[in-house]
């Protein structure tokens, strides 16, 4: 046998090895939720893989029935496009926790995936986001939502939440162009730097009370926490449900421990619905940044989350 029909008859049969493997994950990931419950999303993700398209924006149905206009080449926009929605079990978390009878609060709305599942169980919506430019993305999306039955009234800020009032610097990394989702506060040492307003949000809350609090500031949670400190510590923050990629021993976490919060991790996403941990569990390693939630009402949090099925993917064929 020469090395030359040795390489080929190798090639050959690693290809078809990973071929098959390919085929059976791909086989596997298809009765994942956003895929099984939604079969023309299954389709989508084929065409999607098959074909190689330009970078572009894109207008697309959330499974909740909002609209959002989304970019093709970055993280969030494709994520939408894969899957349908962005980090589901958040938006199941938030769908499931929020009040229709309390506002909510979206803390680094981003283009405002998760602002739209707000609205659309909340009784009113505050959306922060200071970036200038996701900002106005934002803005244009909320807009998309104004007049829609069943979503509620969302006020956008274009304001940092910290612990101070002022302004500051929001810093965005090197590669901020692939996902941006991840400027920073008041953080040296970046490609760039933007100068932003800065408030407390017991400042723009007053004595308000709050269903659920979405928290994602890539670090800077501790200051939004303790800018909302009159709120947390009053209990006028039902729930708060916040990236943390410490886990339960972080600053931003202590904090809200010793504010009366009882601290759950989102583990992951199974058929039937978002699965939480044991109270002070650490989150595991999975297909999107650790989340957790804090809560000051517990067993409501556990009942509400253990329920079977899925509000942020209903079953559709569309």
């Amino acid at each position: 046998m020469t090395v030359r029909s040795a390489w080929n008859d190798w090639s050959d049969s690693h290809m078809q090895h990973v071929t098959a493997r390919g085929m059976a994950t791909f086989a596997l990931s298809l009765l994942r939720p956003w895929y099984a419950r939604r079969p023309r999303q299954a389709v989508r993700r084929i065409l999607l893989g098959c074909r190689r398209s330009q970078r572009a924006s894109r207008v697309v149905r959330l499974p909740w029935g909002a609209w959002v206009r989304v970019d093709s080449g970055e993280a969030i926009g494709q994520s939408v496009l894969r899957i349908g929605l962005y980090d589901p079990c958040v938006c199941e978390v938030l769908a499931r926790l929020a009040r229709r009878s309390l506002p909510s609060v979206d803390v680094g709305a981003n283009i405002g995936c998760m602002t739209s599942i707000l609205a659309r169980y909340s009784s009113a919506v505050l959306a922060f986001e200071p970036h200038p430019e996701i900002h106005r993305k934002l803005t244009a999306n909320v807009r998309m939502l104004h007049g829609r039955r069943r979503f509620a009234a969302c006020a956008v800020y274009a304001v940092a939440l910290s612990d101070r009032e002022g302004d500051g610097w929001l810093c965005t990394p090197e590669g901020w162009d692939r996902n941006q989702g991840v400027a920073q506060l008041d953080k040296s040492g970046h490609h760039s730097a933007l100068r932003v307003a800065v408030s407390r949000l017991d400042h723009i809350l007053g004595a308000a009370k709050v269903g659920v609090m979405k928290v994602d500031v890539e670090g800077h949670e501790l200051r939004v926490f303790r800018g909302a400190s009159r709120s947390l510590s009053a209990g006028r923050i039902r729930h708060v449900v916040y990236e943390d990629h410490v886990g339960p021993e972080s600053e931003a976490s202590r904090f809200l421990a010793g504010m009366g919060y009882v601290i759950f991790p989102i583990l992951g996403a199974r058929f039937l619905g978002p699965v939480l941990g044991g109270a002070g569990d650490r989150c595991l390693a999975g297909d999107w940044a650790p989340s957790y939630v804090a809560t000051r009402h517990p067993e409501e949090c556990l009942a509400l989350c253990r329920q079977r099925g899925w509000l942020a993917i209903p079953w559709s064929l569309e």
